[in-house]
């Protein structure tokens, strides 16, 4: 899995991501705590979740991954690096 997102897909908002944790957490999925960080078992929750849905695997929240979640993602919310 990797570490960083592709240099193609820029750091989501801290925001964002603790949306996609607590989506993820309702879903029943074990993403660890939700502090915004893509840490292993948040990318571990999207990977499961990817997979329910039919998506690539990869760990990624990409766009198609916050649209499944009902996630709208917020252009001034502050990037993680």
């Amino acid at each position: 899995p990797l570490a960083n997102p592709p240099p193609d897909r820029p750091a989501l908002p801290v925001d964002t991501i603790k949306a996609v944790q607590t989506a993820l957490r309702t879903r029943g999925f074990d993403v660890g705590p939700v502090d915004g960080r893509m840490g292993p078992q948040t990318r571990q929750a999207i990977r499961s979740f990817q997979g329910q849905q039919a998506m690539t695997r990869d760990g990624h929240p990409d766009r198609g991954l916050l649209r499944a979640l009902g996630i709208e993602q917020s252009e001034d919310s502050d990037h993680v690096e």
